[in-house]
């Protein structure tokens, strides 16, 4: 089975010392994308990759009601996105078949 958009978001809190694993769906993804289109106009190409890296995070981390744990602002923002990188280390890697939590889950029946 093929995930798309879907990753796994690995999350360390530099504060906090707590660290773990959550997902970060397609429909996070959207989120960011959305909320990078109409925030970061003029933003510089590679600065705006590390916006939309971390409003994707941001969004899985809200999804998962993870923000305040890491002490990450309840709203997003440019300036909210630069606090989280100075507390918070992320690290997004795709999924591979049978890693996420419901593995065989959408194993289509045989008929």
């Amino acid at each position: 089975m093929k995930y798309g958009l879907t990753r796994k978001l690995n999350v360390y809190g530099l504060e906090t010392k707590k660290g773990e694993e959550v997902i970060a769906t397609a429909g996070d993804y959207l989120q960011s994308q959305l909320w990078c289109s109409s925030n970061l106009n003029g933003v510089d190409g590679g600065i705006a990759d590390f916006y939309q890296t971390f409003a994707w995070a941001w969004f899985a981390l809200k999804r998962n009601g993870k923000l305040e744990e890491y002490g990450i602002a309840a709203e997003i923002t440019q300036d909210a996105l630069t606090d989280m990188a100075s507390t918070v280390t992320v690290y997004m890697e795709a999924i591979e078949d049978d890693s996420l939590p419901l593995a065989g889950s959408a194993t289509p029946r045989k008929r």
